[in-house]
């Protein structure tokens, strides 16, 4: 599809290394190898999944993510700019490393994951009863729009790209032992 001249250019692709691999039920296993092998071979970090869902994993753990931070700004708890930090110094930094269910066993200290959920499993499902599920009316978006451009708005997209992106290699690198 040609690209219009009066719609807005697509974002810059981000610095990922997570390529999401799933073969239909027809699919060769051997297609998925190459695949894998493939990816592989550029640098990325290819995972397999074992059956097809609606959209990708990561891009549903973002949009779960997404959709209880936009409540909790909608619900004045915090503002945008606070969420974003409060995530940047919490669990991005631990689930950069040991990911949800990894940090979930260790925080079940010696019995792991089923001594977590044994002991704080009711209340963090009592937790998921209360997140929110915002609407993204008219009125949601401008008043999201408006705390975007007054956080970040002194800075160009380009300029915010460039330093996530530089960041993220540094971070990518040291998890790679560079």
């Amino acid at each position: 599809m040609a690209h219009q001249l009066n719609e807005p250019a697509l974002p810059k692709s981000p610095v990922l290394g997570l390529v999401e691999v799933v073969g239909g039920e027809q699919t060769d296993p051997e297609a998925v190898r190459r695949a894998v092998d493939f990816y592989t071979a550029l640098g990325k970090k290819p995972r397999v999944l074992h059956k097809e869902v609606p959209g990708f994993v990561a891009n549903r753990l973002q949009a779960a993510l997404f959709r209880e931070a936009v409540n909790l700004v909608l619900q004045g708890v915090v503002t945008e700019k606070e969420l974003d930090e409060i995530v940047t110094s919490s669990i991005g930094l631990r689930w950069a490393v040991a990911g949800p269910f990894r940090s979930f066993h260790l925080g079940g200290g010696p019995g792991g994951l089923p001594a977590f959920l044994e002991h704080l499993g009711p209340a963090l499902e009592s937790q998921w009863r209360d997140l929110g599920a915002p609407i993204l009316d008219e009125a949601t978006v401008k008043f999201l729009s408006a705390q975007a451009d007054a956080d970040f708005g002194a800075t160009t997209i380009e300029e915010m790209q460039t330093a996530r992106d530089a960041a993220q290699i540094k971070v990518m690198r040291a998890l790679d032992g560079e």
